[in-house]
């Protein structure tokens, strides 16, 4: 597919139109079609046309149904909407889910970033203990996952706790090269 092809190139838009007619064309029983919608779904959302990319992600979870990428995805997209407090539950159900090797060999970080993407619905929701408690999850689980550290840092100095922000700063520079 030459759409796979701009995407190994790093050129997503290009990559689009060439998904989209695939999708256009491809029988229900393609084993492609999969993917189709998860990269339809990318596309969307990188355009930042969410409601879009929330309603095909919602039609490919009724044929793939528990689907850990669309699943990620309608979670992200539902928050992206605005309607937090299903953000929330989506995300919580998908913390739930397990794991097949095939998600993860795709993307390894995609647990920790299930996570804080719950954190942060906590945070927007004025939940800050929540929150604080999913971020040292990820950390205990996974402490070099550095966007864990950029929030933990901007929590804390939001909430005047100069100490830790700057240890999380330390953390965060020693990384960097």
């Amino acid at each position: 597919n030459i759409g796979q092809c701009y995407l190994v190139l790093c050129q997503k838009a290009q990559a689009f139109p060439y998904f989209q007619r695939s999708f256009e064309l491809a029988p229900p029983d393609t084993p492609i079609l999969h993917r189709l919608y998860v990269h339809l779904v990318d596309g969307l959302y990188e355009e930042q046309l969410f409601h879009e990319a929330l309603d095909l992600c919602r039609r490919g979870l009724a044929i793939f149904k528990g689907d850990a990428e669309l699943l990620f995805h309608e979670a992200s997209l539902t928050v992206e909407s605005g309607d937090l407090s299903l953000g929330e539950q989506l995300f919580q159900h998908w913390l739930t889910l397990p794991m097949g090797e095939e998600i993860l060999v795709k993307d390894p970080h995609l647990p920790s970033k299930a996570r804080q993407n719950l954190a942060c619905v906590h945070l927007r929701q004025g939940k800050a203990s929540e929150g604080e408690s999913e971020l040292h999850t990820i950390v205990q689980l996974q402490p070099d996952y550095l966007p864990v550290w950029q929030t933990l840092r901007q929590l804390w100095l939001k909430q005047g706790r100069m100490q830790e922000a700057e240890e999380a700063a330390k953390r965060l520079s020693v990384a960097s090269p």
